[in-house]
């Protein structure tokens, strides 16, 4: 099962639903979307912000690098939260990086979620991740059509860690919940 979480996640916050979803009741909340940032030597920009915007959730982040990335990993966690504060992890996924971002567009799941995210940016296609250049998601929306129509009320947090050889660089945390 190697599809990475956090597509899972964007999936249930970002697939296609019927026009029907515009008469549901729904309410994505981002409760937070943050990033730490491990090296600030390599990584001299790295941040997230959410925010929202007549109803619809907006997310965006960005990044720059002191030097050219030829290779880097993905470490994804989905967990689901429970009421007590508890987790129950679904699923735990380590990806090559530059492989995804080069395939991602061409997978029938992921190419809508894809097509969306490197419209509202200027994220590469493929590595080398060049350094110097301020790579930056700008308002990325979540909308009720987004939202797949069996979407429980629940609450999950994504945690995406990235690596470079087996050295992390830092992370981008996203926890919301889906309230009916």
């Amino acid at each position: 099962m190697n599809k990475p979480i956090w597509l899972w996640l964007l999936a249930v916050v970002a697939v296609p639903a019927t026009s029907q979803a515009k008469r549901r009741p729904v309410i994505i909340q981002i409760r937070n979307f943050s990033c730490s940032n491990y090296i600030p030597s390599l990584l001299p920009e790295l941040s997230c912000s959410s925010n929202k915007k007549s109803g619809e959730a907006m997310l965006s982040a960005c990044f720059s690098l002191s030097e050219a990335i030829e290779q880097f990993n993905l470490m994804v966690d989905f967990d689901i939260i429970k009421k007590d504060n508890s987790k129950i992890n679904i699923q735990h996924v380590k990806l090559d990086g530059c492989q995804y971002l080069s395939s991602a567009c061409k997978k029938k799941f992921q190419s809508g979620i894809f097509e969306t995210l490197f419209k509202t940016s200027n994220l590469p296609r493929e590595c080398p991740i060049q350094p110097n250049i301020l790579y930056e998601v700008r308002n990325y929306t979540i909308t009720l059509e987004n939202i797949p129509m069996a979407m429980p009320a629940l609450t999950f947090q994504v945690k995406t860690t990235f690596f470079r050889l087996k050295q992390a660089l830092g992370d981008v945390l996203i926890v919301a919940s889906a309230r009916y």
